[in-house]
């Protein structure tokens, strides 16, 4: 009687740790997959030339060039603007999408400069050209 119990404890530890493996294994398959789809991609202009880079390839002094729908890669100082609309929510808070331009801006903090975007807020309208 204590064997037949002891054998059904062993088969189901056994049981346990199978289904904690192939749990473990699918969630390590899904996190690699976001990885790859979160990889970002800039439009950059360097030595005159627009390339495509990973954000994390992005050097201080690289021209990113933004459109609608992008992720803001790096804060920038922005050098052209056309009708540029800026959702800054993730920074902020603030969920109507902020102007920018390349006027000079009076606001001390980088998050309210009008001539400033930052990393992680995302592009809702117009095209630009920023220093990062």
């Amino acid at each position: 009687m204590q064997a037949r119990l002891g054998v059904a404890i062993i088969g189901a530890i056994i049981v346990n740790g199978v289904f904690s493996f192939w749990q473990e294994y699918k969630a390590e398959q899904a996190v690699a997959a976001l990885r790859q789809l979160l990889l970002q991609k800039v439009q950059v202009r360097r030595d005159g030339k627009v390339i495509e880079l990973l954000a994390t390839d992005l050097a201080p002094g690289d021209i990113a060039l933004l459109e609608e729908g992008n992720l803001v890669p790096a804060d920038c100082r922005l050098i052209e603007a056309f009708g540029l609309r800026v959702n800054t929510a993730t920074v902020t808070g603030e969920s109507p999408p902020m102007a920018r331009d390349t006027g000079p801006s009076t606001e001390d903090s980088p998050l309210y400069a009008k001539n400033v975007v930052l990393a992680g807020t995302t592009v809702v309208s117009g095209q630009a050209s920023a220093v990062v």
